[in-house]
């Protein structure tokens, strides 16, 4: 995707030992490809950054860009792309934090509850 936008992505990953369950890895696949996906066709970005975090009982995820920005009140929800971000969150009873201001970028934080049954 990098290499085809000319968009720079950093990818940061730590706390994963082991594989995820497929529904969980897969959810967070079609998250973060949509949110990068998204930082291409609107947020005139140079970078993103896609950060995923595990921990003892959830996953971080943060994604931040140096695009544009938006207005919250304005495009929270218009089009698919947003709302299916959202979507995919609360199907694994996560929680989505978004930060944007104009001509600032913007930053998604996403909490999702997770417990490794080997853990």
């Amino acid at each position: 995707i990098g290499t085809r936008s000319g968009l720079k992505i950093n990818y940061i990953t730590h706390g994963f030992i082991e594989r995820l369950d497929e529904t969980t890895e897969l959810s967070i696949y079609q998250i973060v490809l949509e949110s990068t996906n998204n930082v291409i066709k609107h947020a005139a970005a140079k970078n993103v950054t896609v950060q995923l975090l595990k921990y003892p009982d959830y996953i971080n995820i943060t994604i931040e860009d140096d695009g544009i920005g938006f207005d919250l009140n304005e495009k929270i929800f218009s089009g698919n792309g947003l709302g299916n971000i959202v979507s995919r969150v609360k199907s694994l009873k996560g929680t989505i934090d978004m930060d944007s201001k104009r001509a600032s970028g913007t930053t998604f934080f996403i909490d999702i509850p997770y417990k490794n049954t080997q853990d």
